[in-house]
Protein backbone atom coordinates (compact mmCIF):
# COMPACT_ATOMS: atom_id res chain seq x y z
CA UNK A 1 0.00 0.00 0.00
CA UNK A 2 1.00 3.85 -0.35
CA UNK A 3 -0.25 6.36 1.28
CA UNK A 4 0.45 10.12 1.04
CA UNK A 5 -0.60 13.49 2.95
CA UNK A 6 -1.05 17.11 2.12
CA UNK A 7 -1.47 19.98 4.23
CA UNK A 8 -3.57 23.29 2.77
CA UNK A 9 -4.28 26.43 3.48
CA UNK A 10 -5.18 28.85 0.78
CA UNK A 11 -4.02 26.72 -2.19
CA UNK A 12 -6.47 26.70 -5.31
CA UNK A 13 -3.80 27.88 -7.34
CA UNK A 14 -1.66 24.63 -6.79
CA UNK A 15 -4.88 22.40 -7.10
CA UNK A 16 -5.28 23.67 -10.81
CA UNK A 17 -2.58 22.31 -11.84
CA UNK A 18 -3.76 18.96 -13.49
CA UNK A 19 -0.42 17.16 -13.58
CA UNK A 20 -0.25 17.39 -9.63
CA UNK A 21 -3.49 16.22 -9.31
CA UNK A 22 -3.18 13.28 -12.20
CA UNK A 23 -0.15 12.33 -10.24
CA UNK A 24 -1.39 12.29 -7.22
CA UNK A 25 -4.43 10.40 -7.73
CA UNK A 26 -2.48 7.92 -9.91
CA UNK A 27 0.18 6.89 -7.55
CA UNK A 28 -1.72 6.60 -4.00
CA UNK A 29 -3.73 4.48 -2.64
CA UNK A 30 -4.82 7.11 -0.36
CA UNK A 31 -4.65 10.31 -0.19
CA UNK A 32 -5.42 12.27 2.85
CA UNK A 33 -5.55 16.59 2.62
CA UNK A 34 -6.17 18.07 6.14
CA UNK A 35 -6.92 21.90 5.22
CA UNK A 36 -6.95 25.05 7.41
CA UNK A 37 -4.41 27.25 8.95
CA UNK A 38 -2.07 26.32 11.33
CA UNK A 39 -0.59 28.84 14.66
CA UNK A 40 2.34 29.51 15.61
CA UNK A 41 2.76 26.20 17.99
CA UNK A 42 4.82 23.40 18.12
CA UNK A 43 7.97 22.90 15.94
CA UNK A 44 6.38 26.12 13.78
CA UNK A 45 6.59 27.98 17.26
CA UNK A 46 8.91 30.28 15.66
CA UNK A 47 6.50 31.99 13.08
CA UNK A 48 4.41 35.06 13.90
CA UNK A 49 1.44 34.75 15.27
CA UNK A 50 -1.29 36.32 12.64
CA UNK A 51 -4.59 37.53 12.67
CA UNK A 52 -5.83 35.49 9.70
CA UNK A 53 -8.93 33.94 8.59
CA UNK A 54 -8.68 30.32 9.94
CA UNK A 55 -9.62 28.43 6.67
CA UNK A 56 -9.06 28.96 2.91
CA UNK A 57 -11.34 32.13 1.42
CA UNK A 58 -9.29 31.39 -2.30
CA UNK A 59 -11.98 28.47 -3.25
CA UNK A 60 -9.95 26.03 -2.17
CA UNK A 61 -12.50 24.11 -0.18
CA UNK A 62 -14.72 23.96 -3.19
CA UNK A 63 -12.07 22.47 -5.18
CA UNK A 64 -11.59 20.41 -2.77
CA UNK A 65 -15.25 19.02 -2.43
CA UNK A 66 -15.06 18.87 -6.67
CA UNK A 67 -11.91 16.52 -6.20
CA UNK A 68 -13.55 14.30 -3.40
CA UNK A 69 -16.27 13.71 -6.16
CA UNK A 70 -14.19 12.66 -8.73
CA UNK A 71 -12.31 10.55 -7.14
CA UNK A 72 -12.49 7.64 -4.12
CA UNK A 73 -9.35 7.87 -3.20
CA UNK A 74 -9.34 11.03 -1.77
CA UNK A 75 -10.46 12.20 1.88
CA UNK A 76 -10.37 15.51 2.98
CA UNK A 77 -10.75 16.85 6.52
CA UNK A 78 -11.09 20.79 7.48
CA UNK A 79 -11.41 21.94 10.87
CA UNK A 80 -13.28 25.42 11.80
CA UNK A 81 -10.73 27.70 13.32
CA UNK A 82 -8.04 25.85 11.78
CA UNK A 83 -5.00 24.21 13.74
CA UNK A 84 -2.73 24.57 16.82
CA UNK A 85 -0.10 23.61 14.76
CA UNK A 86 1.26 21.68 11.87
CA UNK A 87 2.03 19.37 14.19
CA UNK A 88 -1.59 18.96 14.79
CA UNK A 89 -2.42 19.28 11.21
CA UNK A 90 -0.27 15.96 10.34
CA UNK A 91 -1.04 14.16 12.77
CA UNK A 92 -4.83 14.44 11.89
CA UNK A 93 -3.33 12.80 8.61
CA UNK A 94 -2.53 10.12 10.68
CA UNK A 95 -5.30 9.65 12.67
CA UNK A 96 -7.57 9.40 9.30
CA UNK A 97 -5.20 6.88 8.16
CA UNK A 98 -5.48 4.68 11.26
CA UNK A 99 -6.90 1.41 10.16
CA UNK A 100 -5.19 0.55 7.14
CA UNK A 101 -2.69 -1.80 6.27
CA UNK A 102 0.72 -0.80 6.73
CA UNK A 103 2.46 0.92 3.70
CA UNK A 104 4.56 3.54 2.48
CA UNK A 105 3.62 6.95 3.83
CA UNK A 106 4.58 9.98 1.65
CA UNK A 107 4.56 13.82 2.98
CA UNK A 108 3.71 15.72 -0.56
CA UNK A 109 3.06 19.34 -0.33
CA UNK A 110 1.29 21.05 -2.55
CA UNK A 111 3.66 23.06 -4.10
CA UNK A 112 5.77 20.15 -5.10
CA UNK A 113 5.85 18.57 -8.33
CA UNK A 114 6.86 14.84 -8.80
CA UNK A 115 8.03 12.84 -11.73
CA UNK A 116 5.79 9.62 -12.41
CA UNK A 117 7.78 6.89 -11.08
CA UNK A 118 10.11 8.27 -8.65
CA UNK A 119 7.43 7.16 -5.67
CA UNK A 120 8.40 3.88 -6.81
CA UNK A 121 11.76 3.96 -7.13
CA UNK A 122 12.58 5.48 -4.16
CA UNK A 123 10.72 3.16 -2.05
CA UNK A 124 12.76 0.37 -3.99
CA UNK A 125 15.99 2.12 -2.45
CA UNK A 126 14.37 1.27 1.29
CA UNK A 127 13.71 -0.94 3.75
CA UNK A 128 10.55 -1.94 5.91
CA UNK A 129 11.53 -0.53 8.97
CA UNK A 130 9.92 2.23 10.40
CA UNK A 131 13.10 3.77 12.21
CA UNK A 132 14.74 5.24 8.62
CA UNK A 133 12.74 8.20 6.85
CA UNK A 134 13.43 8.52 2.88
CA UNK A 135 14.97 11.99 2.32
CA UNK A 136 15.13 14.06 -0.75
CA UNK A 137 16.67 17.28 -2.52
CA UNK A 138 14.75 19.65 -4.81
CA UNK A 139 14.81 21.81 -7.29
CA UNK A 140 13.89 25.30 -5.25
CA UNK A 141 12.05 27.23 -7.81
CA UNK A 142 11.77 31.23 -6.87
CA UNK A 143 10.40 33.31 -10.04
CA UNK A 144 11.58 34.64 -13.23
CA UNK A 145 14.25 37.06 -13.67
CA UNK A 146 13.10 40.22 -15.81
CA UNK A 147 14.52 38.26 -18.92
CA UNK A 148 12.19 35.53 -18.28
CA UNK A 149 14.68 33.37 -16.78
CA UNK A 150 14.09 31.11 -14.07
CA UNK A 151 15.44 31.39 -10.86
CA UNK A 152 16.51 28.87 -8.35
CA UNK A 153 17.82 28.85 -4.64
CA UNK A 154 21.13 26.59 -3.97
CA UNK A 155 23.27 25.77 -1.16
CA UNK A 156 22.71 25.37 2.65
CA UNK A 157 18.98 27.33 1.54
CA UNK A 158 17.34 25.31 -1.24
CA UNK A 159 19.74 22.13 -1.49
CA UNK A 160 19.09 20.14 1.47
CA UNK A 161 17.62 16.83 2.39
CA UNK A 162 14.00 16.73 3.39
CA UNK A 163 12.51 13.51 4.81
CA UNK A 164 9.25 12.31 2.52
CA UNK A 165 8.92 9.03 2.95
CA UNK A 166 8.28 6.12 6.24
CA UNK A 167 7.27 3.07 6.74
CA UNK A 168 4.42 3.38 8.32
CA UNK A 169 2.65 1.16 10.29
CA UNK A 170 0.84 3.27 12.43
CA UNK A 171 3.14 5.55 14.09
CA UNK A 172 2.77 9.78 13.62
CA UNK A 173 4.51 12.38 14.19
CA UNK A 174 6.62 14.08 16.65
CA UNK A 175 7.40 17.21 14.88
CA UNK A 176 6.38 18.83 11.39
CA UNK A 177 9.78 20.99 10.88
CA UNK A 178 11.79 18.48 10.41
CA UNK A 179 9.58 16.20 9.82
CA UNK A 180 10.05 13.49 12.17
CA UNK A 181 7.81 10.28 12.90
CA UNK A 182 8.30 8.13 16.42
CA UNK A 183 10.74 5.54 16.17
CA UNK A 184 12.75 7.28 13.15
CA UNK A 185 16.49 6.76 14.07
CA UNK A 186 18.23 7.56 10.95
CA UNK A 187 17.92 9.44 7.54
CA UNK A 188 18.42 7.56 3.84
CA UNK A 189 19.48 9.98 1.38
CA UNK A 190 17.65 9.10 -2.20
CA UNK A 191 18.87 10.56 -5.34
CA UNK A 192 14.83 11.63 -6.82
CA UNK A 193 14.81 14.81 -6.79
CA UNK A 194 11.33 16.82 -6.99
CA UNK A 195 10.61 20.55 -7.91
CA UNK A 196 9.63 22.41 -5.39
CA UNK A 197 7.22 25.65 -5.97
CA UNK A 198 7.23 27.07 -2.35
CA UNK A 199 8.66 30.86 -3.75
CA UNK A 200 6.94 30.74 -7.03
CA UNK A 201 3.97 31.75 -6.79
CA UNK A 202 2.81 35.94 -5.41
CA UNK A 203 0.20 34.97 -3.13
CA UNK A 204 2.75 32.21 -1.07
CA UNK A 205 5.26 34.80 -1.11
CA UNK A 206 2.78 37.71 0.49
CA UNK A 207 1.44 34.71 3.18
CA UNK A 208 5.38 33.99 4.10
CA UNK A 209 6.15 37.57 4.38
CA UNK A 210 3.36 37.71 7.37
CA UNK A 211 4.03 34.54 8.98
CA UNK A 212 7.88 34.02 9.12
CA UNK A 213 9.60 35.55 11.71
CA UNK A 214 12.71 37.84 9.92
CA UNK A 215 11.05 37.23 6.52
CA UNK A 216 9.22 40.96 6.69
CA UNK A 217 11.62 41.98 3.46
CA UNK A 218 11.04 38.79 1.38
CA UNK A 219 7.89 40.24 -0.49
CA UNK A 220 9.65 43.20 -1.71
CA UNK A 221 12.85 41.42 -2.81
CA UNK A 222 10.94 38.74 -4.26
CA UNK A 223 9.84 41.37 -6.77
CA UNK A 224 13.19 43.21 -6.93
CA UNK A 225 14.67 39.82 -8.07
CA UNK A 226 12.23 39.96 -11.12
CA UNK A 227 12.66 43.61 -12.36
CA UNK A 228 16.67 44.38 -11.32
CA UNK A 229 19.55 43.39 -13.57
CA UNK A 230 21.68 41.21 -11.41
CA UNK A 231 24.71 39.38 -12.09
CA UNK A 232 24.03 35.91 -10.81
CA UNK A 233 24.61 34.28 -9.16
CA UNK A 234 23.98 36.14 -6.32
CA UNK A 235 23.91 35.48 -2.48
CA UNK A 236 20.30 34.60 -1.08
CA UNK A 237 20.70 38.19 1.41
CA UNK A 238 19.12 39.91 -1.84
CA UNK A 239 15.77 38.09 -1.22
CA UNK A 240 15.46 37.62 2.29
CA UNK A 241 18.04 40.34 3.80
CA UNK A 242 19.66 40.25 7.17
CA UNK A 243 16.89 39.74 9.80
CA UNK A 244 16.50 35.84 8.52
CA UNK A 245 18.34 33.10 10.05
CA UNK A 246 19.64 31.99 6.60
CA UNK A 247 23.21 31.36 6.35
CA UNK A 248 24.06 33.19 3.32
CA UNK A 249 27.55 32.53 3.08
CA UNK A 250 26.28 29.36 1.94
CA UNK A 251 23.57 30.05 -0.18
CA UNK A 252 23.20 31.78 -3.46
CA UNK A 253 20.35 32.17 -6.24
CA UNK A 254 21.02 30.92 -9.80
CA UNK A 255 19.58 30.07 -13.19
CA UNK A 256 17.44 27.54 -13.66
CA UNK A 257 19.98 25.80 -16.67
CA UNK A 258 23.16 27.07 -14.67
CA UNK A 259 22.54 23.69 -12.52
Amino acid sequence: MRYAFTIIFNGKHHLLNQRFIDLMVGSFDKWIIVEGFSSNGGSTGWCNNINIQRNSTDGTLELLAELVEKHSNIIVHSRKNGWKSKDEQVNKAIELLQGNPSGWLWQVDVDEIWNVGDFEKAESLMEKDESVAGAFQFYHMLCQDYKGRQLIAKGDWGSGFNARLWWWEGQDFISHEPPLMKNQQSIKQLPQKYHHYSYYFEQDVQFKSKYYKGYASLYRNWKRLQKKAFEFPISTRELFGNSSNINHRNSFITHYESL
